[in-house]
């Protein structure tokens, strides 16, 4: 559906997120703000406002909900972004997708994304323990 055929482990980003983020942390002296995923989708409102805060701009109820509609921008990834145009909110994905922090069986996993997953995970725990908290 998506066009994509192949499977590029140094595409999934963790390694270049945790050097941004030591590099802009060492460039300016202040850690910048790490959001996990799964926390935004727990208590969307709450990390909003934290955000907001963290940036210096003011919270508006209003940027928790959206109209759902096409955005030319993700043509180019034909079913990547099907739950994002499909969204009118913070919710999370409509297909059966596991929830944040839950292990996939291995037999579902093909090897190459395992390995992906596994040459990840240092980098994972890093930002994970930086990031955004909300209680």
């Amino acid at each position: 559906m998506t066009g994509f055929h192949y499977f590029d482990p140094h595409e999934m980003g963790l390694r270049e997120s945790r050097i941004l983020f030591d590099w802009l942390e060492r460039e300016t002296g202040k850690a910048p703000l790490v959001i996990d995923s799964a926390d935004l989708l727990k208590a969307p409102e709450d990390v909003m406002r934290a955000f907001c805060e963290h940036v210096g701009y003011p919270f508006e109820p209003s940027m928790l909900e959206w109209p759902s509609g096409q955005i030319a921008h993700f043509d180019k990834w034909k079913g990547w972004h099907d739950d994002a145009q499909n969204s009118t909110g913070m919710n999370s994905p409509t297909r059966g997708k596991p929830k944040a922090h839950t292990r996939i069986p291995s037999e579902v996993v093909p090897a190459i994304v395992q390995r992906a997953i596994d040459m990840s995970m240092d980098d994972y725990r890093y930002l994970r323990a930086r990031a955004l908290v909300v209680d």
